[in-house]
């Protein structure tokens, strides 16, 4: 289940993925900067409205205020040892373009049915790409919640299932994530649509050029995937309605500042059609594979792609979305940006009738994608 966030975020210096160069210093933010947001809140589903008053924090938040919420509120990471000496595919995408394609685009199937994620590398999206998006998401997260609140999205969840959750609010502080989010909703970047339209015009820019470039590379996988299913090239795509809009989630992952780690989210699936991920150079993200959890550590360049719960349907099982999960560490920040290919909500979700069988018996009904995602949460509600 897709847990509500709640994150108590000091700033502090970002080590991002320079690629090629470092960015500013974010500087020390005052008090009145940083953001609290907790389990507690009221989320709206078209904005990030928030409601500040916490419990026992109530008018102007302190400093030694934050630390004492920070604590209350985090999780703290499981124990189990991880899984050592395994490591998720590296798929070259240079090959897609070239003689060996069919090479490829077998590696991008056996990843999807092995693992459910992949490093992608020389992905031709240039150096400067991110390097511009990293200096426009160290600028936005220094604006106020409260400005905020005109671009933030809030959570990608169906309105009267978010009514639910927030009635169940209380319940749910048990699992609440220790990280700091801006969520885009609806982006064309081809047409500067969608929330990104609200954003200030420093961010504009960069971020449609930057998520114009990791959908491309998106719409390049699942031509591949669609091919190595024996279906049309545009099976995927046509299956998900074609969507040229994506979402897309800033995180912001704070230590926790007595030196424990803590869940900076919590292990879930992606509820859409495919996730393309950059990170930076912190590490924490983990995916579960035989009951063990993998490490994704930072690969210079690459882009980490993982299979959403829309192809695992299309595929009836064959190509795999599987759990995954945030480490915080604990003593440094990371920072990670996802564009998210979604199906339109009218979209009719069925399998490849091919990969339908005796022996591969139907997984999910057909439905519309608006459907399947409101089954998800009202039967996560039922916990």
């Amino acid at each position: 289940m897709e847990k509500l966030q709640a994150c108590i975020a000091a700033r502090s210096e970002v080590r991002l993925l320079g690629l090629q160069a470092k960015l500013p210093q974010r500087g020390k933010l005052t008090s009145k900067q940083l953001p609290v947001r907790m389990m507690g809140q009221e989320y709206t589903s078209s904005t990030a409205s928030y409601n500040q008053d916490i419990a026992r924090f109530k008018g102007p938040v302190k400093e030694s205020d934050l630390d004492a919420v920070r604590t209350a509120l985090a999780i703290p990471a499981p124990s189990e040892p991880l899984k050592e000496g395994w490591e998720i595919p590296i798929v070259d995408l240079s090959q897609l373009r070239s003689s060996q394609f069919h090479l490829v685009r077998d590696q991008i199937s056996r990843a999807c049915q092995e693992w459910g994620f992949f490093y992608a590398i020389n992905h031709d999206i240039p150096c400067e790409v991110f390097d511009d998006m990293w200096e426009a998401y160290n600028l936005i997260f220094k604006l106020p919640v409260q400005e905020r609140g005109s671009f933030d999205c809030g959570p990608f969840i169906p309105p009267d299932i978010l009514q639910k959750l927030n009635e169940k609010k209380e319940a749910l502080k048990k699992y609440a994530d220790s990280r700091d989010t801006i969520r885009l909703r609806d982006l064309n970047p081809d047409d500067n649509e969608g929330t990104v339209a609200s954003t200030p015009q420093f961010f504009r820019r960069p971020a449609c050029t930057f998520y114009k470039a990791l959908r491309d590379v998106g719409f390049e996988l699942l031509s591949a995937m669609s091919q190595s299913l024996g279906v049309e090239v545009d099976h995927i795509r046509r299956a998900t309605g074609n969507n040229e809009a994506i979402n897309s989630s800033l995180h912001f992952y704070s230590p926790n500042h007595d030196g424990s780690k803590t869940m900076g989210l919590n292990p879930h699936k992606d509820i859409l059609t495919l996730t393309v991920l950059v990170q930076d150079e912190t590490g924490g993200l983990q995916v579960l594979k035989e009951d063990k959890w993998i490490d994704v550590k930072p690969l210079p360049g690459s882009l980490v792609v993982n299979v959403g719960e829309a192809i695992q349907a299309i595929t009836n099982g064959k190509f795999k979305s599987v759990l995954h999960r945030v480490v915080n560490h604990p003593e440094k920040t990371r920072s990670s940006i996802s564009c998210f290919l979604i199906p339109t909500p009218d979209s009719v979700i069925e399998p490849i009738p091919h990969l339908v069988s005796e022996e591969s018996p139907r997984l999910y009904p057909n439905g519309t994608w608006a459907s399947f995602v409101h089954n998800h949460y009202a039967l996560a509600l039922k916990f």
